[in-house]
């Protein structure tokens, strides 16, 4: 049987969740799979029902802030490389065929220099940085993907743009779908036509996201006296925003980190539209949640969201930066109601292609040949 290491070094939002959804699908696939994770995972419990504990290695890198978290950073690098056996136990006697990297993270280079594997392989969320994005991290992605085997991106669009930004060749560049979150969604349209439209922003606060373009949209739907209410949910700064929000009046603000027995509370109040209001952006993790609440979705044009909903065969489209055209997608639901059910069937059917299993055999195929 062969090894395939999975290493996933955040230890909350999206990437707990993306891992053990692809270590489960690895092992459907015949695989002995084993993990590096943080100590301090949010879903640590699933990991050792799937893996058992012999399998994962554990690996505490604790935070600080100011000077003080500086310092931390070496710390902790210090006493892993000290310690590293310890840490790593038996996964250092074995030779992985793969080791998969599942977001960029600086511990990545660290560890690639003690597991031994015939391919180390990166999957890249975002080929493009966000707009806002600190210079210093992307200069360490791009040399990080250059000291890879291969790397895998979520969007095929991504392809050609990896081989010129990081001068890649072809076969370098693998192609996996988003798939979906496995959160416990039920396929299903939730949909109440004597309730009010519930638009939905879910995920890290930051600026690249547009929630000023969603606000001032959601103003215009306000002043018109649509029937509809607006929910911002997820941790981050949201101070450039309270001002104009708390003018709003029936809008809420979840303003923390959303745990995931959360997640479902949210996603599956009738009539939710989720809304990523996206300047820019590769691809999101909140259309696979969306598409596994059946949820309708109006996405800004921009990188490979349109590509997630299946080139716009599913979904609705703004132009990126556009307050007319955002709440004119808004305004369709509210004043059209058929418009939700009719999308979110599309959501459900079209959920069924994005199976974690069969993507990774196709992508498993490409990477052993």
């Amino acid at each position: 049987m062969r090894n395939i290491l999975v290493v996933a070094l955040y230890p909350n939002e999206s990437c707990p969740v993306f891992s053990l959804q692809l270590a489960k699908a690895l092992i459907v696939n015949g695989y002995s799979v084993y993990a590096i994770l943080p100590a301090d995972i949010d879903n640590k419990s699933e990991w050792i029902d799937n893996l058992s504990s012999e399998k994962i290695c554990f690996i505490e890198n604790k935070k600080g802030n100011g000077w003080k978290g500086k310092v931390q950073k070496y710390t902790n690098i210090v006493k892993f490389t000290l310690l590293r056996k310890k840490y790593l136990h038996s996964i250092l006697n074995i030779e992985f065929d793969i080791v998969f990297y599942t977001f960029f993270h600086r511990w990545n280079e660290l560890l690639k220099r003690y597991v031994k594997a015939k391919r180390q392989i990166l999957f890249v969320h975002d080929p493009i940085p966000h707009s806002d994005e600190k210079s210093n991290r992307k200069k360490r992605q791009k040399k990080q993907i250059r000291k890879m085997d291969a790397i895998v991106v979520l969007s095929k669009i991504f392809i050609p743009i990896c081989e010129q930004e990081y001068n890649l060749l072809s076969d370098k560049i693998l192609y996996m779908p988003h798939c979906l979150m496995n959160y416990g969604g039920e396929k299903r349209v939730f949909f109440d036509k004597n309730k009010e439209i519930h638009f939905l922003f879910f995920g890290r606060i930051t600026n690249y996201k547009g929630l000023d373009i969603l606000i001032k949209a959601f103003q215009k739907v306000e002043k018109l006296n649509l029937n509809a209410k607006l929910t911002i949910a997820g941790n981050g700064d949201f101070s450039l925003y309270e001002k104009e929000f708390s003018n709003l009046k029936n809008a809420f603000l979840i303003n923390k980190y959303i745990e995931d027995e959360v997640i479902k509370e949210i996603f599956l109040q009738e009539n939710t539209v989720c809304i990523l209001p996206y300047i820019d952006a590769t691809q999101s993790g909140v259309i696979p949640i969306a598409y596994e609440y059946g949820n309708p979705v109006i996405a800004s044009d921009t990188g490979g969201l349109k590509e997630q909903l299946f080139d716009g065969e599913v979904g609705i489209f703004c132009v990126p930066n556009d307050v007319e055209s955002l709440f004119d997608c808004m305004s369709q639901f509210v004043e059209n109601k058929d418009l939700f059910i009719l999308q979110s069937e599309k959501m459900i059917r079209a959920s069924a292609q994005l199976n974690w299993v069969y993507a990774t055999k196709v992508l498993l195929e490409a990477i052993l040949l």
